[in-house]
């Protein structure tokens, strides 16, 4: 709430709305090992990778970059397969689900006092349905206060969406040398 009234009232009529397409007035975080058993109701719930299985989180997340304006790099099946059987235990997953079905999807990290928010897999035909992107970033937002992280690192693109919410972009800079003189 005191989040909330901090917020242009603009940014916060958005952040209600969206809300209540899951008929909620806050994001309500669950913690579930294993996958979650069939409601009704749309969900946000955590757990590791268990809750959504590498091929379905694979399945989104094509969808998701089939969709982007800009696709920095589209990983392939076997990255997430590895990632989901190899290091399960260095990484969270918080899914939005109903009926038993994970509709959207993130994978999160966290160290120390830093939440890390990598990737994230959505089912397009249902999107506009529940705000599934809003829904998950609320989501994350509200277990990053949750556990006190200090800072929530929420990736490199939808700069619009993540501003709304308190988020600053932050200017990267690099630098290039040619080999060839000439250039």
């Amino acid at each position: 709430d005191q989040y909330l009234s901090a917020l242009r009232y603009k940014y916060r009529r958005q952040i209600k709305g969206n809300l209540k397409k899951m008929s909620i007035s806050q994001p309500t975080v669950k913690f579930q090992h294993t996958p979650a058993p069939v409601s009704c109701e749309p969900r946000l719930i955590l757990g590791s990778a268990a809750i959504c299985p590498a091929d379905r989180f694979y399945e989104l997340y094509l969808q998701v970059m089939a969709q982007a304006g800009v696709q920095l790099e589209i990983l392939n099946s076997a990255f997430f397969e590895h990632l989901f059987i190899k290091m399960p235990d260095q990484f969270e997953i918080l899914t939005f689900q109903q009926d038993g079905e994970v509709l959207g999807a993130a994978l999160l990290y966290s160290h120390e006092k830093t939440m890390t928010f990598l990737l994230v897999g959505i089912n397009y035909l249902r999107r506009d349905e529940f705000a599934l992107y809003f829904n998950l970033i609320y989501g994350i937002l509200k277990l990053a206060m949750e556990r006190g992280c200090k800072q929530l690192d929420l990736g490199q693109t939808s700069y619009y969406i993540k501003q709304r919410i308190g988020g600053n972009c932050i200017p990267t800079y690099f630098y290039m040398k040619s080999r060839s003189r000439f250039i």
